[in-house]
């Protein structure tokens, strides 16, 4: 059984995983779960494998549970559950997305006073995403 001792953990493209990988929310934020319990938030599909977005809520839970008994050893069955789809949840990238950025640069060094800001551009993490939009807030004050 695996300790579940840190934020969780991402699966590598080249292990060809329905699972992307797993939170460990109760491990991270006291009292997300009750003592003798633990939450996870797992994430599966994606670009990677968009033919599990067609699959039933059961046929989801079937590959879910193969991957974290493969993954973490879990093998008893979840308390309790919830399954939620987002369609196009993470912006995907496409070649010739660092031209574009280059093309976004360039546009605002013509144009003074014009900012382009979001996850299509630097990072589509939300720390990311939060980062540079403090680094443009600083930008404007000072424009």
């Amino acid at each position: 059984q695996h300790p579940l001792d840190g934020f969780g953990f991402l699966v590598p493209h080249q292990e060809n995983r329905s699972l992307l990988g797993c939170l460990f929310p109760s491990a991270i934020f006291p009292h997300r779960a009750p003592e003798d319990k633990v939450l996870l938030c797992s994430f599966m599909g994606g670009s990677r494998r968009p033919n599990l977005a067609h699959l039933s809520d059961d046929e989801l839970r079937h590959h879910l549970r193969r991957e974290l008994g493969s993954t973490l050893g879990i093998q008893q069955e979840p308390e309790k559950e919830w399954i939620q789809r987002w369609d196009r949840a993470i912006p995907q990238y496409v070649v010739g997305q660092s031209r574009r950025e280059d093309a976004l640069a360039r546009a605002e060094e013509n144009n003074p006073g014009l900012y382009f800001h979001g996850a299509f551009r630097g990072g589509i993490s939300l720390m990311q995403v939060i980062r540079r939009g403090h680094q443009l807030g600083q930008e404007l004050l000072n424009y």
